[in-house]
């Protein structure tokens, strides 16, 4: 049993327990009972639930988009390439810590019913759909059509979450072959 847990401890018990139970979860007694214990270790690392949850947006903010956006833009420099670490990145097994394969559709479930929520959810969708429309005009779509192409590869990314988060077989190699075929298309 760990006794002195850190910020990020708290933060991955919430999102396990957000991708389990829902956002009725995200609350200080049953979240310090889960880490075995008690509700003051968690006060002593946010001020109040709010900061909690803010906390946790936050954090899924950097690591599930800024960081992806980063390591993408740091590797090849062919837009093709990039659409492709993208499609293999954005596929990647979710962190068992951070809830495993439903944290995401967990998060948009999340956001449902929490306005400050849907507002993060809302500004994160229109930066990676921004990021992979600038990845299709590179690869040499007009604006229109990279548009269309990203937010195709982005509507498929959110189903492969949702089938992922119903336990259902999803694959890499669906959403590389999407990419293929959005390039080749005029």
């Amino acid at each position: 049993m760990k006794k002195n847990l850190t910020q990020l401890d708290w933060l991955q018990a919430g999102f396990r327990a957000l991708s389990i139970h829902g956002p009725q979860a995200l609350k200080a007694e049953p979240l310090a009972k889960t880490l075995k214990v008690s509700k003051g270790s968690f006060y002593w690392h946010f001020s109040d639930i709010a900061d909690f949850k803010a906390a946790m947006i936050s954090h899924w903010k950097t690591k599930a988009t800024a960081d992806v956006i980063t390591a993408i833009e740091s590797g090849t420099s062919d837009p093709a390439d990039k659409l492709y670490a993208l499609a293999h990145r954005s596929t990647a097994q979710t962190h068992a810590a951070y809830g495993g394969a439903a944290s995401e559709s967990a998060i948009r479930d999340w956001a449902r019913y929490e306005a400050d929520i849907a507002r993060v959810v809302a500004e994160i969708d229109l930066r990676r759909l921004t990021f992979t429309e600038s990845l299709f005009r590179a690869s040499g779509q007009e604006k229109p059509r990279a548009q269309q192409s990203a937010r195709l590869l982005y509507a498929a990314l959110i189903g492969l979450d949702t089938l992922a988060s119903a336990n259902k077989n999803t694959s890499r190699q669906n959403l590389s072959h999407l990419v293929t075929l959005l390039l080749k298309q005029p």
